[in-house]
């Protein structure tokens, strides 16, 4: 995928079958926001674009307009002649038969610190994200639906809008484990760009902490002012 600033990159593609030969057009494997669909998450689906047979996407949302590209870091696309082209923010790279690849600078980074957490729906949460004129670079939507009542007050803490502090460190593992060490400069949501599902958990230093469905898509954990340890995991995996 393209080398852009902020983190891990993604590619995504409208193209079938598009992981059997990405790595030669790339020159190595690189992560994609594809998923196949026996074991592709619903929700996960609909809000990327309605992929489904062979795990392609359908739906130009991710390179028509919104935020998608920017959360689930996807800086690499190779799209078909028969799809809607992308708009002006991607860069044409080269064309490879009938489709064609470009290159995207996502504006968020892979792992951050936001001020703000906005608790709404899951639906709220597409509306929000795929309007490109919401600020995502001052607050993150949090699914109400992912969120234990008693944990509520927790993410109500993060209520003053802005960047809030630095992620010094971290990152995740394939199997599913990542430890991250941030600085928070006041009540915050920790963001990194991994899909939610059901069976994430999470530690802020060694003290469980709730993980809610963030921008519809990816995980967010609330934090308290200072310089922390946050650690993530889940039960699909033996490293629990």
């Amino acid at each position: 995928a393209a080398d852009a600033p902020g983190g891990n990159d993604r590619w995504a593609s409208d193209v079938a079958d598009a992981s059997s030969f990405w790595p030669s057009v790339i020159g190595h494997a690189s992560e994609s926001v594809n998923g196949y669909d026996p074991l592709l998450q619903s929700d996960y689906s609909v809000t990327t674009g309605d992929m489904a047979y062979n795990g392609y996407v359908p739906t130009p949302t991710m390179w028509q307009s919104g935020w998608l590209p920017d959360i689930l870091r996807t800086t690499t696309l190779l799209v078909s002649g028969y799809s809607l082209p992308p708009t002006p923010a991607w860069a044409y790279q080269r064309s490879m038969g009938d489709a064609a690849v470009y290159s995207y600078t996502p504006r968020l980074a892979d792992a951050y610190l936001i001020g703000e957490a906005k608790v709404r729906s899951l639906d709220e949460a597409r509306v929000g994200i795929n309007n490109p004129d919401t600020p995502l670079t001052t607050f993150a939507y949090v699914d109400t639906g992912t969120i234990p009542r008693s944990e509520l007050p927790r993410f109500a803490q993060a209520a003053q809008p802005g960047a809030s502090g630095t992620v010094l460190s971290g990152g995740m593992d394939n199997g599913g484990y990542g430890t991250w060490s941030v600085t928070s400069e006041r009540p915050s949501l920790f963001v990194t760009s991994y899909a939610w599902m059901e069976g994430w958990t999470a530690t802020v230093d060694g003290k469980p902490a709730p993980v809610a469905r963030t921008n519809a898509l990816v995980l967010g954990v609330p934090v308290p002012a200072g310089t922390h340890t946050d650690r993530k995991s889940t039960r699909l995996n033996s490293s629990h």
